[in-house]
C-alpha cells in the first residue's frame, strides 16, 4: 500500500483523539510537531529532544478556520486555540529533522523544534559483582534500568522511507502518542 501526503492538511488515516490547546511560544508551532504541556494544562510548547512527556501533536485541519494558519505549512501565533492530536493508531504528516534518513518501519523520537529523528538502538550495561552468590535470595528481586532511554520515548513508526540528510522534510508516520 503505497501512502500518499495529504495536501494541506496532516491526518492521512485514522481517528485521533482530538482537544484544544493554547498555543504559548510561537517559535517551531507548526502542524504536525510534537508539543508538550506550556505553563498552565491548556497551554501548549514545541516538544525538544529528549522528550519524555508529549501530549501529542500539533493539528491543523480539525483547527477552528478562525485561528487556523493559512497553510498546514504555516507557524500558529501566540494565543491560538489549536487542535491536539493523540491516541496513536492514526498517521499523520510529520517533519523529520535535517540529518536524518527513516527507512518504513524505524521507531522516531523527538528531535529539535518538535521533529523526529530514528531512535537508536539502547544498550544496557550491567555491572557485575565480586561476590559469589550462592542462592536466588542474593539477587533483586526485579531490574530498574531507568525510566527512558537518554533520547526520550519513541512516539512514531516511519510510514514512508524519507531522506532528510541534507533538509528538514515531510514524513508519514504511525502516531504511538
Amino acid at each position: 500500500m503505497t501512502l500518499i501526503q495529504p495536501d494541506n492538511s496532516i491526518i492521512v488515516s485514522g481517528e485521533p483523539r482530538k482537544d484544544e490547546i493554547k498555543v504559548e511560544v510561537a517559535a517551531n508551532m507548526f502542524p504536525g510537531r510534537v508539543v508538550i504541556q506550556g505553563t498552565n494544562d491548556d497551554d501548549a510548547v514545541i516538544a525538544g529532544a529528549g522528550c519524555i512527556r508529549p501530549m501529542g501533536w500539533l493539528g491543523y485541519e480539525n483547527t477552528h478556520k478562525f485561528y487556523r494558519p493559512a497553510t498546514s505549512a504555516t507557524i500558529y501565533t501566540i494565543n491560538d486555540q489549536a487542535s491536539l492530536l493523540s491516541g496513536g493508531d492514526f498517521r499523520l504528516l510529520a517533519k523529520l529533522a535535517s540529518g536524518e534518513i527513516a527507512r518504513k518501519g524505524e521507531f522516531l523520537v523527538v528531535a529539535p523544534a518538535g521533529m523526529l529523528k530514528v531512535a537508536s538502538a539502547m544498550t544496557v550495561t550491567i555491572a557485575s559483582g565480586t561476590i559469589a552468590v550462592v542462592s536466588d535470595k542474593a539477587q533483586p528481586d526485579e531490574l530498574v534500568i531507568g525510566a527512558y532511554g537518554s533520547e526520550g520515548i519513541i512516539v512514531a513508526k516511519a510510514d514512508e522511507y524519507v531522506d532528510a540528510s541534507l533538509a528538514a522534510a515531510d514524513i508519514i508516520v504511525l502516531s504511538l502518542i
